[in-house]
């Protein structure tokens, strides 16, 4: 018999998440595109996630236990060397997708494009979504790779379908424990040095769950600079600005949000003068509000 490969190989890591991954199953056999295989790699969970997954019958679905490490990009890349199909698509298993998800990228499934990615909506740990905000995502522009390091991760992991063969060039996501937070950033990143065939389809088609354990939410600025050492070594002494101000917005927006106004400015002015036009406005805000606070106080304490 022939041996019939599905288009779609699709990479769900999990570690102790099974009320999430249930969600994160069951979003992908409900799809409308029904060519695809669903690989799910556990790093032996003790919460009876294998119990459960054992109660699915679909032959889509295949289940693989690996020893954890600390490095979801470990579970990925088995995911991927397992993977019988053209493309790979990654689902966190706190995440999931739309039912016509699958169906919509499928159009882009051409010889022209290597990496397919869209908006993901943010949604609570409960799963409320009406008041959720949606993922701010823009098309990138050329050359990729220096739009990404100098704009920031604007491609959600968890939209991403790519071309397998491209993953192998690329040499799979990094192990590391440097990278452990951010592999998916510094895989796009060697990727756009490949191709730059990216298309960006403006549509939401997965949900993005914010929770205390989501792994990106530990990025600090030292984190990231080391992890990314090799690529910011390319960029100029403006450049290397435009890149920290992505950070010190953050920092910033923190402090601000803590209500300690006074050492957020320092941050903001860097801001102003180094960062991206949508953080200049946010940042101008934030100090014309801190003004107006202190002046305020100024005021009645007279």
């Amino acid at each position: 018999m022939p041996d019939i490969r599905p288009t779609v190989s699709i990479i769900i890591p999990t570690y102790n998440r099974k009320s999430f991954l249930k969600n994160a199953i069951d979003s992908v056999l409900a799809q409308s595109y029904e060519d695809f295989e669903l690989i799910i790699i556990d790093n032996y969970s003790t919460d009876g996630t294998e119990e459960m997954v054992q109660k699915y019958s679909d032959p889509r679905l295949r289940f693989v236990k690996l020893e954890r490490t600390g490095s979801v990009a470990a579970s990925r890349n088995l995911g991927v060397r397992l993977s019988r199909a053209t493309w790979i698509a990654f689902l966190d298993s706190d995440d999931w997708w739309r039912i016509e998800k699958l169906k919509v990228v499928s159009d882009w499934f051409l010889p022209s494009i290597d990496l397919i990615y869209h908006p993901l909506e943010k949604v609570f740990q409960d799963a409320s979504v009406t008041k959720a905000p949606k993922s701010k995502i823009v098309k990138l522009k050329k050359p990729l790779y220096m739009h990404l390091l100098l704009y920031g991760n604007e491609i959600g992991l968890s939209s991403v379908v790519i071309r397998k063969t491209i993953l192998e060039e690329a040499g799979y996501m990094r192990e590391e424990p440097r990278f452990w937070s951010i592999d998916d950033y510094d895989t796009w990143l060697r990727v756009s040095k490949i191709t730059e065939n990216f298309k960006l389809v403006p549509q939401a088609l997965g949900f993005y769950r914010i929770h205390d354990s989501n792994i990106s939410s530990d990025n600090s600025y030292e984190y990231v600079c080391k992890a990314l050492a090799e690529h910011l070594l390319l960029l100029n002494s403006s450049q290397l600005k435009r890149f920290d101000s992505l950070y010190y917005y953050k920092t910033a927006r923190s402090l601000y949000n803590e209500k300690n106004y006074k050492d957020s400015l320092p941050y903001l002015k860097f801001v102003l003068k180094h960062g991206r036009f949508e953080a200049v406005l946010k940042a101008l805000y934030m100090i014309s509000t801190f003004y107006l606070i202190h002046s305020w106080f100024s005021k009645f304490a007279r």
